[in-house]
């Protein structure tokens, strides 16, 4: 890549819900984590979306007064409609299940991806089901590599497809990912 990009990493125990929160108007928002649907509890639509973050797995468990003070580690769609995210180009979670929600009448799936456009994200790419580490790796530095160059959103989604399909013939592998918004 021929531009120079600032960058900030957190990773591992530095990835907290609090420090994702404190982002503002990141261009490019790159999540690659977990991430979970869960159908069967019966709470609000924007609370069964929800990525995970470092101190998710923490067994110490969390009164409601702890809740009004702590993170969880667990980011829900209904906190990231809280994200400011209005100068942001892209956001891509690179996590299962990112683009699945629960569908509401006359308004679409509400889920992670319809939040972080609440939240003012331009374009989300999520994926579908349970994703192949390999097989996301090839995608996303395709995925990256032509967006830089050609700074085309969909030019780069498609040709990440086509290129992961070509080492993956099967559709689990390069048909996860969806992407929505303006290019």
């Amino acid at each position: 890549v021929s531009q120079q990009m600032k960058t900030q990493v957190l990773a591992e125990s530095e990835a907290t819900e609090s420090k994702v929160k404190s982002l503002q108007s990141p261009g490019i928002l790159h999540l690659a984590t977990h991430g979970e649907f869960d159908q069967l509890t019966r709470v609000e639509s924007y609370l069964k979306s929800k990525l995970i973050l470092a101190g998710a797995a923490d067994s110490q468990s969390f009164s409601m007064d702890d809740y009004a003070r702590y993170e969880d580690g667990f980011l829900t769609a209904y906190e990231v409609t809280q994200l400011g995210l209005t100068d942001t180009r892209l956001v891509v979670l690179s996590a299962c299940e990112t683009g699945l929600g629960e569908i509401q009448n006359g308004e679409g799936v509400w889920g992670l991806q319809r939040a972080f456009q609440l939240a003012g994200a331009q374009s989300i790419m999520g994926s579908l089901w349970k994703i192949s580490d390999e097989a996301t790796v090839t995608f996303m530095e395709t995925f990256y590599q032509a967006y830089f160059e050609q700074k085309d959103l969909y030019a780069a989604y498609f040709k990440a497809m086509q290129v992961t399909r070509k080492q993956y013939s099967h559709p689990y592998f390069w048909g996860a990912f969806t992407l929505s918004g303006i290019n």
